[in-house]
């Protein structure tokens, strides 16, 4: 229960605001100016960007998520009070997942519904502002987490600095509820993945190749129930 209890903390934690405002400019990679970019950095800030490129923020927190339909999302560390924003242009941007057919299998999750693979031990933990349920495999974890402050939509800062390798996508429910999601490695080689929604996520770390295969079969199998 500890994992849970910290992973928890550290979903809050994320959101808190860096020192100052951060603007900048997000162009393609011909150096045109992008308008009308998504610039989240949630719980604070979700603005546009201009005509010209141009966004400014306020208030945000520890990260920086920009994306745009048609091109390869990027999310960026707030160190700096101004950035310049390149998006590659990608056919393979957005994953859709399905609305959740009816069929009785062994579903867990929230909005996110994740089949259970046959034999895995569901471990739940229920907290005031949050719910957890988790599969353990080969000394990992995959935790699905709900709740009003689990998770601002973007990934804990720390987790997401730490990995020398990530790629990332959006996410479309089946009514357009933009969400995230990012695969890692590790220093170490070991992997870590993570499907966010605001206030609902699905993710693992630290995972060796087995491991990793195992979660990832329960990710790929997301489907959404209509909230």
């Amino acid at each position: 229960m500890r994992l849970i209890v910290i992973v928890g903390i550290a979903a809050v934690l994320g959101g808190v605001p860096q020192s100052g405002p951060v603007a900048g400019r997000v162009t393609d990679a011909a150096g045109t100016p992008l308008p009308q970019v998504r610039v989240m950095s949630l719980p604070w800030e979700d603005a546009r960007t201009a005509d010209d490129g141009r966004f400014s923020l306020e208030k945000p927190a520890r990260l920086i998520r920009f994306s745009k339909a048609g091109y390869r999302p990027v999310t960026k560390p707030t160190r700096a009070d101004r950035l310049e924003i390149v998006l590659q242009a990608t056919s393979d941007s957005v994953w859709s997942p399905p609305a959740c057919s009816p069929n009785r299998v062994r579903r867990f999750g929230e909005t996110m519904m994740f089949t259970a693979p046959p034999g895995a031990r569901l471990h739940t933990t229920s907290e005031v502002d949050y719910r957890t349920v988790a599969v353990r495999s080969r000394g990992s974890a995959l935790e699905f987490g709900t709740g009003p402050h689990w998770t601002y939509g973007l990934p804990v800062v720390q987790i997401f600095e730490a990995m020398i390798l990530v790629q990332e996508r959006d996410v479309r429910t089946p009514w357009g509820d933009p969400g995230a999601e990012y695969r890692g490695v590790r220093a170490n080689g070991k992997h870590w993945r993570a499907v966010y929604l605001f206030g609902q996520s699905i993710s693992y770390d630290d995972a060796d190749a087995i491991a990793a295969k195992y979660f990832d079969d329960i990710i790929d199998s997301l489907c959404f129930k209509w909230p």
